[in-house]
């Protein structure tokens, strides 16, 4: 199923060990207000604005989320909280990626978001002259963490990836 849907590099880069860290960039479309009415979409129906977001992350066929969030609750002494399971899709035993509506996906503790850079039709611009246009993100539970320890994870589309680079293991999208 993965060696059909994916680039077999990026399996192995994600798949390899248990768990390991690496530079991953992406690019997305933020959340914008309203971006018919403000004149974000191209005739095509695409995004005038993207951003390339380049973080560290971990991932890996062993990561698990509710063991990260109960272990550092109980670091710190908090009482442990009650996770809910997956809300959408499915993860794929044995591997760090969930399927989705025939879309694949891959699961990451982020633990540093290096740079953003911001686009509009194409050119680089500061996030100033976009801000007006971008939603502000709801921030997910802290599970009641010190902000240095909040669990920061995401469920990224792989066709966002750009670039990963793990050690001597590196992967660019074509």
């Amino acid at each position: 199923m993965l060696a059909t849907q994916l680039p077999p590099k990026l399996v192995s880069v994600f798949c390899k060990h248990e768990c390991r860290w690496m530079r991953l960039t992406i690019r997305t479309v933020p959340p914008l207000k309203s971006p018919k009415t403000n004149g974000l979409v191209n005739a095509d129906g695409s995004s005038r604005i993207h951003k390339v977001t380049t973080m560290t992350v971990a991932t890996g066929r062993s990561l698990n989320y509710g063991r990260i969030v109960k272990n550092r609750c109980k670091q710190a002494g908090l009482d442990l909280p009650a996770l809910s399971p997956r809300k959408w899709g499915q993860r794929v035993p044995g591997t760090p990626f969930v399927y989705y509506k025939d879309k694949v996906y891959i699961e990451v503790l982020v633990h540093q978001h290096s740079e953003t850079v911001y686009y509009l039709d194409g050119e680089q611009v500061d996030k100033s002259v976009v801000q007006p246009y971008l939603r502000l993100r709801n921030d997910s539970s802290s599970h009641g963490l010190p902000l240095k320890r909040k669990v920061v994870w995401r469920t990224i589309s792989v066709d966002n990836i750009i670039a990963v680079k793990s050690g001597k293991l590196q992967y660019t999208a074509t």
